[in-house]
């Protein structure tokens, strides 16, 4: 325990002082730029179901409210409250509340994230320039200016699924790690926990990666159950899970309906890829489950500005560019077989689930941006630098103009 405290500053230690620099410039920036977007989220988003896309942002504060023992949805996030309630409890005692509390978690979470995607691209030998653009691609991205922003368990997974992602491409094997990579995945949101296993089979034999994974699992069971006796958090089960998430399911019901649903799910699968870079202009629809009392900002589909048209083209070239250039460097790192995979079962997951890939895109974001500065590499780098510029200026234009506009449609229809 005490080697893996002692492991980062020693690290650290060995570093450029340009890397440290980076680092500390990456971090400050990501968390300032994160505070301030959540700071601009209006407290009624806050008691309203659906306001922000079909985000919950009131059940995630309910589950981080240190000052009551209620939770929800547990059976979806079985370990976010009992993993964060208790912190939040500690900062309580500094007078800091529920809402001060989750947007200083998300925007470290959005540190975390940015720091894990910089120190993961100069392990996969990608230029100093390169690395920070990557991260500049990242933090210019939608998914970071929409979810890095609001209280969610979206960006708080998606930082654990850069940290996982930093492990495999320094090639850690500390059991303890990957043991706790299980309660962190899984105890998030079930569905992350791939990349865990995907992780721990790439970074030891099988038999090891068992022990491993029971462990984990037994540890995430010891701490559920705590929770449950402490916290007093909900205990639903598995079957209550498959009756509460199959209604979020899109398939077609019967042979006539396939041709529709074809069309679906291309829309589907090109939002996967569009939406997390840039976002859409959104609509407004029905909050408050549904009851059509108030309005919320849903996604739009494909309705971008000038400048989001130009970031959306720049953003597809550089991850056709960087998934060609990362597939050629398989064999050199575990971290393109686990990257796909992850990407594969996400793009399954979302095609079929949910009202839209966008509300779930900062679990798979740090992948997407791994992928696309890996084209910042090899031939023709200067153009593709350029073209990644293109995008961050174009991108951060469109995405924080979508951003206020959506907030001020919410209100604007809510009056």
């Amino acid at each position: 325990m005490l080697k893996l405290i002692q492991r980062p500053f020693l690290w650290i230690r060995q570093q450029s002082t340009f890397d440290v620099f980076c680092l500390c410039l990456l971090s400050l920036l990501s968390f300032w730029f994160s505070f301030h977007l959540s700071g601009s989220i209006p407290l009624v988003f806050y008691e309203k179901w659906d306001f922000w896309f079909d985000a919950d942002i009131n059940r995630v504060l309910i589950n981080i409210d240190g000052d009551t023992s209620r939770t929800m949805r547990n059976h979806t996030h079985p370990l976010f409250a009992a993993l964060f309630k208790p912190l939040a409890f500690l900062f309580s005692l500094l007078q800091i509340g529920p809402i001060m509390f989750g947007r200083l978690l998300i925007g470290a979470s959005g540190a975390v994230s940015t720091v894990s995607i910089f120190l993961t691209l100069r392990a996969l030998g990608i230029s100093p320039i390169s690395r920070l653009l990557g991260c500049g691609i990242f933090i210019c991205s939608g998914a970071f200016i929409f979810w890095w922003s609001v209280l969610e368990t979206f960006p708080i997974g998606g930082a654990f699924m850069a940290v996982l992602i930093l492990a495999l491409s320094i090639n850690l094997k500390s059991n303890l790690f990957w043991i706790l990579a299980t309660p962190f995945t899984l105890g998030i949101t079930p569905t992350n926990w791939l990349i865990g296993i995907v992780g721990v089979f790439q970074s030891f034999r099988w038999k090891k990666s068992f022990e491993l994974l029971a462990l984990g699992v037994l540890m995430s069971a010891t701490i559920y159950g705590i929770s449950t006796q402490v916290l007093k958090t909900n205990t639903r089960g598995m079957p209550d899970l498959i009756n509460k998430e199959q209604r979020f399911l899109i398939y077609p019901k019967n042979i006539e309906e396939m041709p529709e649903y074809a069309e679906i799910y291309i829309k589907r699968g090109v939002g996967f890829f569009c939406s997390p870079a840039v976002v859409a202009q959104g609509y407004l629809g029905p909050a408050e489950d549904h009851s059509g009392l108030w309005k919320g900002i849903w996604y739009g589909g494909f309705r971008y500005s000038f400048s989001g048209y130009i970031a959306v083209i720049c953003w597809l070239m550089l991850v056709f560019k960087g998934s060609s250039n990362l597939l050629r460097y398989r064999k050199k790192s575990k971290v393109p077989l686990t990257i796909f995979a992850f990407l594969l079962f996400q793009l399954g997951l979302h095609l079929v689930f949910g009202r839209h890939p966008f509300l779930y895109c900062a679990h798979f974001m740090p992948c997407l941006v791994i992928i696309a500065a890996f084209s910042l590499s090899g031939k023709r780098i200067r153009l593709f630098q350029g073209i990644a510029l293109v995008f961050c200026f174009c991108a951060m234009w469109s995405n924080v103009e979508t951003f206020y506009n959506s907030i001020d449609l919410v209100l604007e229809a809510n009056k």
